[in-house]
């Protein structure tokens, strides 16, 4: 993805779905903020918002909260500090920190599309260390794009990180790696193996 594509890579699935120019103009009218306060997470957000679309798609699912739930699954890290977003490794306090983006990514998105807020919140509680959200009586339609923001999050992440944050090992094997944390969306992490590298142009 160039420096140039984000925004058109969005538009293009958002078309895909059968999404009005009206609604992606709201979609990256709220996204635009992180652009300026951190472009790698800003470009990661579209990532994994298109990523998800496709993969919900794909299985049958409802894109349009896939896409705008996954575009603003880290709005909650405008509260973040840069030089915490930038650290390679975190303490227990930059942990903290970063944790309480899914908390605050549904509160920022909640007021404007709540199903899309609830995905943000929510996107991180299917995990080992859980955080964020907990799940609770949620429409199938939310728990189903979070689960899917949170395999398409964590594939983007393994793939694309290069600070350290992940070894090297761990970037060499990324499915058999997804398959340990996300053991019951095997189908999906196939998916992504075959299809994600060209889901972004």
């Amino acid at each position: 993805m160039s420096t140039n594509e984000p925004e058109a890579v969005v538009e293009a699935t958002a078309r895909d779905l059968g999404i009005g120019a009206d609604d992606v103009r709201q979609l990256l009218h709220f996204l635009a903020p992180l652009a300026a306060h951190n472009v790698e997470t800003y470009r990661h957000s579209i990532r994994v918002g298109v990523l998800a679309a496709r993969l919900a798609q794909a299985h049958g699912e409802p894109g349009f909260l896939a896409l705008f739930g996954g575009a603003w699954h880290d709005i909650g890290k405008l509260d973040v500090p840069n030089t915490v977003l930038r650290a390679e490794r975190f303490g227990d306090e930059e942990r903290h920190s970063v944790e309480r983006h899914a908390w605050c990514g549904f509160l920022r998105i909640a007021g404007v599309y709540y199903e899309a807020g609830l995905v943000a919140g929510l996107h991180h509680a299917f995990q080992s260390r859980p955080y964020g959200l907990t799940p609770g009586r949620y429409p199938s339609q939310v728990v189903r794009a979070a689960q899917m923001v949170a395999v398409c999050d964590f594939y983007d992440a393994l793939v694309t990180r290069k600070d350290g944050r992940y070894s090297e090992d761990e970037r060499s094997r990324p499915m058999e790696i997804m398959a340990q944390y996300y053991p019951a969306h095997t189908r999906w992490i196939s998916w992504l193996a075959a299809e994600g590298p060209g889901c972004l142009g």
